[in-house]
């Protein structure tokens, strides 16, 4: 069985016209609601032993809250930036297979998109700071496809 956690980035700020969209930093929202979900999922019974995020400032910084909440591994890939749903699941089938449960942290609407393809659930729109788990039956993270999802949560239903 392989675990895999969705994030979308937390709220960004659009204050800065000076800065490009891979530059924008979080607004007062996202630097509220990036601790309070780190929080709420270090209490989960199954943590990711590895965070693989887009090197944009606004999902970096989530994933930089939530890693040192968790302690597990951080790795940067810019290949999240932009990435397509396909290629989001050719990342994922690329990890080792040492890894039980990974998380993976971008942008909409990629990981909408690869949420409704590859979870069992139909997602209108996962909510910045959204976070959804999709379990697969497999060994190997190359053989995962579709899964079952099992756990959806954002900063709004901790309200």
């Amino acid at each position: 069985m392989k675990t895999l956690y969705v994030m979308r980035h937390a709220k960004s700020s659009w204050d800065y016209p000076e800065l490009s969209d891979y530059e924008r930093p979080l607004n007062k929202r996202g630097k509220r609601d990036a601790p309070r979900m780190a929080e709420w999922l270090s209490q989960q019974e199954e943590l990711p032993q590895t965070i693989i995020t887009s090197g944009a400032n606004r999902a970096l910084t989530l994933a930089k809250v939530v890693h040192e909440k968790l302690c597990c591994e951080l790795q940067i890939n810019d290949d999240l930036y932009g990435v397509g749903t396909r290629e989001l699941l050719q990342i994922i089938r690329n990890f080792d297979d040492s890894y039980e449960c990974l998380m993976i942290v971008g942008h909409n609407p990629e990981l909408t998109a690869f949420i409704n393809h590859y979870g069992s659930m139909n997602l209108l729109n996962l909510p910045t700071s959204g976070l959804v788990r999709i379990r697969f039956n497999a060994d190997h993270w190359s053989a995962v496809h579709k899964g079952q999802t099992d756990l959806q949560m954002w900063p709004k239903l901790l309200d």
